[in-house]
């Protein structure tokens, strides 16, 4: 009863759109409502643990926390309106009557990790608006306005605080909707979150016509990837080791194609530019080994307008050239001579400009932020220095130098010099990464000929923390072809003859001012050591020189312009990495069909190079990835491979191929308790028009790093799927972190996480059994541990659940202030197919593109065995009421059946806009095991339960035949918690106090169990408060399933008594130990290592319930106990008879096992057998050696034991010794075996009757030494 008062009170916290969202018009003109929040509460909280005095929190029953870290914390309601495909809004706003409230003190909101409030520099109201809206968004088809409501309005500076008892809201439409409706499997889910849904689902904006195919040009495509700017030549040779037949080409038809300069990560071109190359040897009409296309290519970081702009693209190492051949006539670079200069200077020096940037940190371990070298000055030293080496190409002198720098630290004085001579000397203060220090030093320097080291000296009081990003130098260089590559600059205007020294071999000398449009000068004077060109300039030009070209890092055949089909369309893709496509196509077919929700869903696969070629012409940018999805407009997209911040693996952790995060924004903080300065995000992805704010489709991550690990988690997916139901998918965890920071520390949220977990816990209502995990109820063990939460939460997730939800600190690799739950524990969680769908309210507990660690949130996917299904966590650091808004608009659709979310996919996408840092890994696809609940009740005889009474339940349920499985709880609790930090309430489930398992056979259910004595059922008073039981509240709960239903069954309002009954049972429970099917007996010789299936009895019941004192345990001499609660398996239909099972190693010659159990009455039972462990070297033996039946009838089965494995062969002969049949050589175990015969001899005819020989022959091959045993024997056949 308790429990369904509290659903009822959490349900006033709606979705996005609820009963107090009140719609009084929605036309074609606009839409008009009115909002009431309800009444505000003011929490008063303890200045024992948030510093500021008078400070609040502000609650309403409608409204949400959804400030992000460090932002004032004041609720607000998020409102979407559907609005026509074009035209804007405009907003009216509204307010009813005001209550102010003074001397207000309005804290901001802290990141999960940190343990400070922040002072907000805001002056007036916050915010300036009580509505504002945002037009600017697109949900699938249909477009929409997101009105956000404040409330409140808070003003820091006068502590004044304003709330409102309602606001009208009217959205009126520039311009009028149109009606286009198109049926698609998303629309239900668009009328349930736009406040006028029902209306504009039918409002879709026009259908976009697919981008052309522009590989339908030419028949015939290379792929040709290249990483630095230069002349490149790629040869007839070239392409015949690509496997190209040189006969096919027509030389005139060779074309080259490059995207050219775009916005990074599009929106992409639907066409390329053609670069003009050269075909030395075309002449002929052949395309010949030997003949060679020169072409000048830029690398993915290069100059544009003439050295003016430096251009990086922070996700790639190379450009992408397309070379094609067999339509029409290619484009060829511009050729023609210089005119005469005669007596015109020789010019043998000119400019350029070196821009040096080694991209090897990433500070914020995050984002698109990376720097040359960190330099840390520690307090006790003066100075420090770095040297970089400057990479001039034939220097004569330098005009000017400039960098750009960061800052961590103040008061910084940074000493330049080159070659050990001081050019400048800056000062600076702290420079974020959005606000970097620019540095210039503008004067002529003296350069070395070979060598010039530019040293940065870092000065000045205290510990000091810089990072060099690049250098620019501008400086005048000797014109050389030394090295085979020549780059240069010439600003002034007439005729001028270039002389170039060091030329070897002819070169190529190109005016590449126009990148895309480069000209040759071929008419040059070569002496066999220096070239002299002419040129008339009537602009500044930029030329590039080169005798020894440059090779493409690699080409490939591609056939590409099949993925853009509009044809090829599905509603599920997998994106994966070509190394991944056999697991991937494993998924896609197991899916196919198998999406709930989705008719005869398809499911397709696409590899990250057809959609790299396909959709970003090659160049390997996300971009590619998002435009792929916005194109197909799947309502499902997995992305299969991990990632990390380093796309272009500069740290080489990447060892294996993987799918690209998107990483967005610049950070120099590594901890991911910061801000989102820099973040990775796949939100991005999945907002097909967007930038992450409104995802289009469910979108998951399963971060496998070999192909091996993806098929491992397909089978996991099946297991889950297709395994057996049992009470597990009933159980929901609840983990909270408690009211400290470390012992002695308050922490500043306080029992914050308490509460939120008990809001949350009460949305599935009766549906599912909470199991509470409070590290409140658990002791430090020194300043920051607590080992004994550390332990119940394991022992939790080993006995599995449907969901486990999780509220306080953590970061990527831990759980808590008091490191309850380590990355490295997930290897112990064998849960089997048990597995829940997890959600981490906390920061960076999905940080999975981390270079450094593996996050939780995705080691508990990728665990084969074990560990979750899904889990959803964030890539940085969230603030906790924004966790507990998006738990909560997580978790209702699921629960909720009139939201018809059939997937966690489907209930992430509705929660995904809360917060776009929160990443769901695992199958968006995958349906929960949640049961549905029975419409049959459960009728428990007698109608008061009374301590060590028994008790029956029956029920007749509606399905036909089932298995089930049933636990009986004792009575929900009311907590009050005392600390130094204040007072907590809330409640506790009953402990599980008996268990069992059975069958319903024509709908009839029936168990039957005992109320186990030694259940405190009384408040119990504590050193930190009490616990008080609640009257009526113990419940017997049943999962049960069959191959097409899986049920709830429930009574949850048994009342009991606190008298226990009278009883005469004195006897403890009869325990018997087996190993194989051979019951242990004193002296028994068994292998060191083996499993003992222990087997207990009593009438009363075996006690599983948590007395203090009759726990029951298993334990070999001198090693450490094992707990049986949760090992123990009952039989069906049995709550008198369990077995547990347990792996043993012996460590001496003579050990003894030991088990204590007791029976439901406290009785207790003590049981030891002293076993020898089988010793090494010992030999073969064979014994106990039956025929059974005997005499033999029909079949029959030859029995034995071994001292230890053999392969074991029995012939069969007749008393003369003629052959009757071999039954073959099989392999048999230690201790007990059978081998089983059907009567009949070696050609299938029964044996008459009479009297029979047999030998048993068993062979083991032991390191240096074969043993052979045999043992003869006879039998009878008598039919």
């Amino acid at each position: 009863m308790l429990r369904k008062l509290l659903v009822s009170a959490v349900f006033l916290f709606p979705m996005l759109v609820a009963a107090d969202v009140i719609v009084t018009r929605s036309d074609f003109n606009g839409v008009a409502f009115r909002y009431k929040p309800g009444p505000i509460r003011l929490e008063r909280v303890k200045t024992e643990v948030r510093k500021s005095a008078g400070q609040v929190s502000i609650e309403f029953p409608d409204a949400d926390h959804l400030a992000q870290p460090g932002g004032l914390d004041l609720p607000v309601k998020i409102v979407r309106v559907g609005i026509p495909q074009t035209g804007g809004v405009r907003l009216k706003v509204k307010t009813g009557p005001v209550e102010t409230f003074n001397n207000v003190v309005v804290g901001t909101t802290i990141p999960l990790g940190m343990n400070k409030w922040h002072n907000t520099n805001s002056s007036g109201f916050v915010p300036a608006k009580v509505a504002e809206v945002d037009t600017g968004q697109q949900f699938r088809d249909v477009r929409f306005a997101e009105v956000r409501l404040s409330p409140v309005q808070y003003d820091p500076d006068g502590r004044v605080l304003s709330s409102y008892d309602w606001i009208d809201v009217e959205v009126s439409f520039e311009e009028k909707p149109f009606s286009n409706f198109r049926s698609e499997p998303l629309d239900r889910l668009i009328s349930r979150l736009l406040v006028n849904g029902k209306q504009a689902v039918g409002w879709k904006v026009p259908e976009q016509t697919g981008q052309g195919n522009f590989f339908q040009r030419a028949p015939h495509w290379v792929k040709v990837r290249i990483c630095t700017t230069g002349i490149y030549s790629i040869s007839g040779k070239d392409l015949e080791n690509l496997g190209v037949m040189l006969a096919g080409i027509e030389p005139t038809t060779l074309s080259l194609y490059n995207l050219g300069e775009h916005v990074l990560n599009g929106p992409y071109p639907d066409t390329m530019l053609e670069v003009p190359i050269l075909v030395q040897g075309e002449e002929d009409g052949r395309f010949d080994p030997d003949d060679r296309i020169v072409f000048y290519g830029l690398g993915p970081d290069h100059w544009v307008g003439r050295c003016s702009v430096y251009v990086n693209n922070y996700f790639t190492r190379g450009n992408v050239y397309w070379l094609a051949w067999g339509g029409v006539p290619g484009r060829r670079i511009a050729r023609g001579l210089g005119p005469d200069t005669t007596g015109t200077p020789v010019i043998r020096v000119a400019e350029d400009v070196l821009h040096q940037e080694q991209d090897l940190e990433c500070p914020g371990r995050a984002g698109l932020l990376w720097v040359w070298k960190t330099i840390i000055k520690d307090s006790y030293r003066n100075a420090v220095s770095f040297d970089a080496n400057l990479k001039l190409a034939y220097p004569v002198r330098i005009h000017g130098i400039c960098g750009r720098l960061f800052s961590k630290s103040s008061g910084n004085e940074l000493n330049l010099y080159l070659n050990h001579r001081l050019i400048d000397t800056v000062r600076f203060g702290i420079r974020g990464a959005s606000q970097p220090f620019d540095f210039a030093v503008d004067t002529t320097l003296p350069v070395s000929f070979d060598r010039n080291r530019l040293t940065f000296e870092l000065c000045g009081q205290g510990e000091k923390n810089i990072y060099l990003d690049y250098v620019e130098v501008r400086y005048t260089q000797r014109l050389s072809l030394c090295s085979g590559h020549l780059h240069f600059l010439f600003d002034d205007t007439g005729s001028f003859r270039f002389s170039i020294r060091d030329v070897k071999e002819a070169p190529v000398i190109l005016d590449v001012s126009d990148h895309y449009a480069p000209k040759m000068s071929d008419g040059f004077e070569w002496d066999g050591n220096n070239v002299r060109f002419c040129r008339r300039l009537t602009r500044p030009v930029e030329f590039s020189v080169a005798n020894r070209f440059l090779h493409p890092e690699c080409m490939k055949v591609r056939r590409v312009g099949l993925l853009t089909n509009p044809g090829l369309r599905a509603d599920y893709w997998v994106v994966t990495p070509k190394e991944f496509l056999a697991p991937a196509q494993k998924l896609a077919r197991y899916r196919s069909g198998r999406i709930a929700g989705i008719a005869q869903a398809q499911v397709a696969v696409a590899t990250l190079e057809d959609i790299y070629d396909n959709y970003s012409f090659g160049i390997e940018e996300p971009g590619a990835i998002k435009w792929f999805f916005a194109d197909k407009r799947p309502v499902y997209g997995l992305l299969a491979g991990d990632a990390t911040y380093d796309y272009k693996n500069i740290l080489g952790f990447s060892k294996n191929p993987g799918v690209p995060a998107y990483e967005y924004g610049l950070s120099l903080d590594p901890s991911g308790r910061g801000s989102w300065t820099a973040v990775g995000y796949d939100a991005w992805y999945a907002d097909f028009e967007g930038s992450g704010g409104s995802p289009d489709m469910a979108l998951g991550r399963v971060t496998a790093r070999t192909p091996a690990e993806f098929s491992r988690f397909v089978e996991k997916l099946k297991g889950y799927d297709n395994g057996p139901a049992g009470l597990w998918n009933k159980r929901f965890i609840l983990l909270a972190d408690d009211e400290w920071k470390h012992q002695g520390k308050p922490d500043l949220i306080g029992f914050g996480h308490i509460r939120q977990a008990e809001e949350i816990g009460v949305l599935p209502g009766n549906l599912m059994e909470p199991v509470k995990v409070y590290l409140t109820e658990y002791p430090f063990v020194g300043a920051t541990s607590k080992p004994e939460a550390d332990k119940e939460i394991m022992r939790q997730l080993k006995r599995g659940a449907l969901l486990m939800v999780f509220f306080g600190h953590g970061d990527a690799f831990i759980l808590a202030h008091g490191s309850i739950f380590e990355v490295s524990e997930i290897e112990r969680i064998n849960n089997g197919s048990r597995l829940p769908f997890c959600f981490f309210g906390s920061c960076s507990v999905g940080r999975f593109e981390d270079t450094r660690y593996e996050c939780i949130a995705e080691e508990m996917v990728r665990k084969p065995d074990g560990g979750a299904i899904a889990t959803v966590g964030a890539s940085k650091a969230t603030a906790s009421n924004a966790n507990k808004t998006f738990a909560r608009n997580l978790l209702v659709p699921i629960f909720n059946d009139s939201f018809h979310v059939s997937t966690i996919g489907m209930a992430f996408l509705e929660a995904w806009p809360t917060n776009r840092i929160y990443h769901l890994f695992g199958d968006p696809a995958t349906r929960l095991r949640s049961p549905k609940p029975s419409t049959q009740g459960l009728v428990v005889s007698p109608n008061i339960l009374q301590p060590g009474a028994s008790f029956k339940v029956r029920s007749i349920l509606e399905v036909p035949k089932a298995q089930f499985s049933w636990s009986f709880f004792g009575p929900w609790r009311m907590r009050r918690y005392v600390s130094e930090c204040g007072v907590a309430f809330y409640t506790l489930p009953g402990i599980e106090l008996a268990r069992g398992n059975g069958r319903v056979q024509e709908g009839r259910f029936s168990c039957q169990g005992l109320f186990p004595l030694g259940i405190p059922l009384d408040t119990v008073y504590v050193a930190n408060g009490f616990y008080a039981p609640v009257q009526r509240s113990c419940r017997i709960s049943a999962s049960v399933w069959n191959d097409s239903v899986d049920l709830s069954v429930l009574r949850d309002t048994i009342t009991y008594d606190t008298e226990p009954a009278v009883v005469e049972d004195k006897k403890g429970p009869d325990v018997c130990f087996f190993f194989g099917k051979r019951i242990i007996e004193d002296g028994m010789r068994v292998p060191r290592a083996f499993e003992v299936e222990g087997v207990i009895k009593d009438p009363a019941g075996i006690m599983i319930a948590p007395v203090p004192g009759r726990t029951p345990r298993f334990f070999v001499s001198g090693q450490e106990n094992v707990n049986l609660t949760d090992l123990l398996v009952f039989d069906d239909s049995s709550s008198t008879t369990a077995r547990f099972k347990v792996k043993v190693k012996l460590d001496n010659e003579n050990d003894t096992i030991f088990v204590i159990v007791y029976d439901n009455l406290l009785n207790r039972t003590f049981k030891s057998v002293a076993v020898r462990p089988l010793v090494s070297g010992a030999a073969l033996a064979v014994e106990s050696v039956l025929v059974y039946p005997n005499p033999v009838k029909k079949d029959a089965i030859f029995t034995f034991s071994l001292n230890r494995a053999a392969n074991v062969r029995v012939r069969i002969f007749t008393l003369q010794g003629r052959f009757i049949c071999d039954l073959g050589k099989r392999p048999a175990v230690f201790g007990y075996n059978q081998m089983a015969w059907n009567g009949r001899d070696s050609d299938g005819s029964a044996l008459p009757n009479g009297v029979y020989l047999f030998s048993l022959s068993a062979h083991t091959v032991t390191p240096g030494q074969a043993e052979t045993v045999t043992v003869r024997g006879q039998f009878l056949v008598l039919r």
